[in-house]
């Protein structure tokens, strides 16, 4: 393991001890159609541990503006749990929609910009 795989091993550490929420991943697989389309396969649950921020950084607000996403926020997940824009999460009573998962260049956990459903 190089210095640099070090680092990023303690920032994983050091941040997985932040998501202290559980929560509950309704990820929605797509499956082929049989025509050359996609359609929603079957839902599969996970649970895991999470961290919901209410406030976000300007370039995450953007983002958000320009899907039309009303009191985004953003959760924070582990790094390698499987989310797309069909998919839910469940934390403490609440769900969110999951409008875009949010790469960063060093991907110490996963960021995905939410909203929340009524």
């Amino acid at each position: 393991m190089t210095a640099i795989d070090d680092a990023i091993a303690r920032g994983r550490a050091a941040l997985l001890s932040l998501l202290t929420d559980a929560c509950v991943v309704t990820h929605t697989p797509l499956q082929s159609d049989g025509r050359g389309g996609e359609i929603p396969g079957t839902p599969a649950t996970i649970t895991t541990v999470a961290n919901v921020q209410r406030t976000i950084r300007a370039e995450e607000q953007e983002l958000a503006d320009r899907l039309g996403v009303v009191s985004p926020a953003i959760i924070r997940l582990p790094v390698g749990t499987v989310v797309t824009s069909a998919d839910t999460i469940a934390v403490g009573g609440r769900t969110f929609q999951v409008v875009s998962p949010l790469v960063d260049s060093l991907q110490l956990t996963l960021k995905v910009l939410v909203k929340e459903l009524t």
